[in-house]
């Protein structure tokens, strides 16, 4: 369900105020009203007991990165592939019982991300 923009900054505003020594930058707040979906799912994991406060600003850090839209030209530096994809390897791990497959899948392919004969920028 999609909610108005209202409702989803009071959302947010609700569970930030729940969630003990979360510490938000104006863009991670600002990303958190702006991407429903992600957001919705967070605060529904939280609830649910999946994280605790602590992992809740390391998960904000990661969702935003992990969201961020990238421009993947050919000569970016591969160590910013291997940042991105290591950003969202640890997100999907935090999320195991859901994305543990996923979070695997990145682990394998970071080797051949590093090895400079193997790498590609597909």
């Amino acid at each position: 369900m999609q909610l108005n923009l209202q409702t989803r900054i009071q959302t947010v505003i609700n569970w930030i105020g729940n969630v003990e020594g979360l510490n938000l930058n104006r863009d991670q707040l600002w990303w958190l009203f702006d991407n429903t979906t992600p957001t919705q799912k967070l605060i529904e994991g939280y609830n649910n007991g999946d994280f605790s406060d602590e992992d809740c600003s390391e998960l904000i850090k990661s969702m935003t990165s992990a969201h961020s839209k990238q421009e993947w030209e050919v000569n970016e530096p591969r160590a910013e592939y291997i940042d991105q994809i290591e950003t969202i390897r640890v997100y999907l791990e935090h999320r195991h019982s859901d994305y543990g497959e996923a979070a695997q899948y990145l682990s394998a392919i970071l080797p051949l991300l590093i090895d400079a004969d193997e790498f590609t920028n597909e």
